[in-house]
């Protein structure tokens, strides 16, 4: 089994994974995020709950 989580999304703002028991993992990135990045990680992440539920 594979310790490394694919990444199911990434941008200026942060990363998100999954890990194998399921949780979302975000990393967020050093520096000023714009409006733009952090609304996506968002809607990424929502996503990613929907798809899971």
């Amino acid at each position: 089994m594979s310790l490394v989580s694919p990444v199911y999304f990434k941008n200026a703002a942060a990363r998100i994974t999954e890990s194998p028991e399921g949780f979302a993992v975000v990393k967020w990135h050093k520096g000023v995020r714009k409006p733009e990045d952090f609304r996506a990680v968002l809607r990424h992440l929502d996503r990613l709950f929907r798809l899971r539920q």
